[in-house]
């Protein structure tokens, strides 16, 4: 019996290890939520990102606790409670986008929370984070670049017309239109 029992020991801590590593090794921030949205996990990722240096600083925490931390006002934490209750009264994920502005460059993070539910019953929320910035910063200069192609093509001098593949007219500027 007792050797059973250690084989199984032994077994639950291999698979502890195996999923702490997954969990700490994932690209993303993440964390476990509980029904009151307060901090109940974290990787290693997002307790450094919250300005934390271990665990035990931020769980049992919550969002207004992390904005009274950061010295910050409590917009953030209004905000993250609305989309948590969204989320918990859906029973489906929320997804938004945090825009941070430091330094003179422009930081993006993707940010869902996800319902983790149990029989119908709401048991935990999964929030995970992902900096997206360097995909929106190259989406504004595409953007941007567009926009001023658009205004040289609409203030040109000369008449612009564009066909596509089968001839028909897809765009005309002033000019082409005299």
């Amino acid at each position: 019996y007792e050797k059973k029992l250690e084989e199984i020991h032994n077994t639950l801590q291999q698979r502890e290890a195996y999923l702490t590593a997954i969990f700490e090794n994932l690209p993303g921030l993440i964390l476990l939520k509980d029904i009151k949205s307060r901090f109940l996990m974290a990787n290693s990722k997002f307790i450094l990102s919250s300005g934390k240096s271990k665990p035990e600083e931020l769980i049992g925490k919550n969002d207004f606790d992390y904005c009274d931390f950061r010295g910050v006002d409590t917009t953030m934490a209004k905000s993250r409670r609305k989309l948590f209750e969204e989320a918990m009264r859906t029973q489906k994920q929320v997804e938004w986008i945090d825009e941070y502005h430091k330094d003179g460059k422009d930081s993006y993070v993707m940010r869902r929370f996800s319902p983790f539910i149990i029989d119908g019953e709401f048991k935990y929320m999964i929030g995970y984070g992902i900096d997206i910035s360097e995909l929106k910063n190259t989406q504004n200069i595409v953007i941007k670049n567009q926009q001023r192609n658009d205004l040289i093509l609409q203030s040109s001098f000369d008449a612009v017309v564009k066909f596509n593949a089968n001839g028909a007219i897809t765009f005309w500027n002033p000019k082409a239109a005299l």
